[in-house]
């Protein structure tokens, strides 16, 4: 299968949470605490209550998510049957928190690829077709008019709208957005908090570069 399509894809995305790639501070050094604790799901008995008091605040993520399908990104590798999937463990919390969210499980990893987070270059990173044709949909219905992708993190946007592209082809009318815990920052301040929500959105050109920018 290859990637196919007539114009510009664009995509909202939104996270909650930074993290330092390579900094040395302490305040660096505990956000990538914070990213292996929830690349693990290790360590979350806090979660639910500190994603609860998020959605519960007046910061625009609830209005971001809600009356929407939650649809969880598949992993870069296969996955065995009750496997730890973080992307679905996000989704069951969500769903538990606020009742205005259904889950859909509906795309599929068929084939196994490189993983964006393993310190690849730009060069050898995944490519758009490299998603587009290890990724499948499955014959899941989604009724609602907005679906969320959901990831833990996300890092150039790759992953995120290559999925939202698979699921624009079936579903060219609904309104597709992308909301991770987690996202990377090469310049994050000593003194910043690691909570901070971001707001921005990805953009797939017909030349299949891809551009991820915060608003």
């Amino acid at each position: 299968m290859t990637l196919s399509q007539p114009s510009k894809l664009e995509i909202e995305y939104l996270t909650l949470l930074r993290y330092s790639p390579r900094g040395h501070e302490m305040i660096h050094k505990t956000s990538r605490d914070w990213k292996n604790s929830i690349k693990s799901w290790t360590n979350m008995k806090k979660f639910p209550n500190f994603l609860l008091n998020i959605l519960n605040q007046d910061n625009g993520v609830f209005e971001f998510i809600q009356d929407s399908t939650l649809v969880p990104i598949p992993s870069s590798s296969l996955v065995k049957p009750g496997a730890l999937r973080v992307p679905f463990e996000i989704c069951n919390e969500l769903s538990k928190l606020k009742d205005t969210f259904q889950i859909v499980d509906c795309l599929e990893r068929f084939k196994s690829i490189k993983s964006s987070h393993s310190g690849y270059t730009t060069e050898t990173r995944p490519s758009i077709n490299d998603h587009f044709n290890s990724l499948r949909l499955r014959d899941n219905f989604i009724y609602t008019n907005k679906i969320i992708l959901v990831d833990d993190v996300i890092t150039r946007g790759t992953t995120s709208i290559s999925c939202a592209q698979i699921l624009h082809n079936h579903y060219p009318d609904k309104t597709i957005r992308v909301f991770a815990l987690l996202r990377p920052d090469d310049k994050m301040p000593a003194d910043a908090p690691i909570y901070n929500i971001e707001r921005g959105k990805i953009t797939l050109h017909p030349s299949k570069n891809t551009f991820i920018e915060k608003y």
